[in-house]
Parts: structure tokens; C-alpha cells; sequence
């Protein structure tokens, strides 16, 4: 794997699903990664896991996307911040497997 860092609390708000990720294989939370300024990935916590780091943005949208087909009529224009807050308070945790066809959500009770 391409070096990489855990990111810090000021580039954190830049990960909209941070907190939320899941690693199918290994069942810990997936880590929020900067592989170089600019590209953002998050990828699991155990070293020898089979799941590749994944690009934040593919994972975001597929994501997001979820949360549009199952909760929203229209897909209305929401700053990366709206959209966060509209996450955490529907999504207890996504669960990506080895490949992003193996994602799974875990959707909150919702009213």
C-alpha cells in the first residue's frame, strides 16, 4: 500500500461518512486516510486486511446516493456539511466488504 496517514481533526470535516465506515472482512472501523494532499481515502485499521484502501469520493457518493434513493424525493442541491448532518442522523454504520459491491447499510430507526 502507498504510504498513507490518519488525518487530523483539521482536515476530518473534509470525510463525510468518517466515523460511519465499516471493514466487512475484519469488522473495525474504517480509518479516514490522506494518501497525498488532495487525495482522500478511507481504509481499514488491521494492516493485514484484504480490503484495499478505498477512495473516499467513489465511497461518499455511493453513499449519498443510497441515502437520496431511500429518504429524499428530489435530489436537492446540500452543502457537504447538510449532507453529513443528514448522514449521521440516518446511518448507524456502512459495512464495505471487499469490494464496493459488497456494501451494506445499516439504517437508523427513523421516525
Amino acid at each position: 500500500m502507498p504510504w498513507a496517514m490518519a488525518v487530523g481533526a483539521d482536515i476530518d470535516e473534509r470525510f463525510l461518512i468518517r466515523d460511519l465506515v465499516w471493514c466487512g472482512p475484519c469488522g473495525l472501523g474504517m480509518s479516514a486516510l490522506m494518501m497525498s494532499p488532495g487525495r482522500r481515502f478511507y481504509g481499514c485499521r488491521n494492516i493485514h486486511c484484504p480490503r484495499p484502501v478505498i477512495p473516499a469520493e467513489m465511497l461518499e457518493s455511493l453513499v449519498w446516493q443510497g441515502f437520496l434513493y431511500l429518504f429524499v424525493e428530489s435530489d436537492p442541491e446540500i452543502s457537504a456539511e447538510d449532507q453529513r448532518a443528514a448522514l449521521v442522523h440516518s446511518l448507524e454504520r456502512v459495512t464495505v466488504g471487499v469490494d464496493l459491491g459488497e456494501v451494506r447499510y445499516q439504517w437508523r430507526d427513523l421516525p
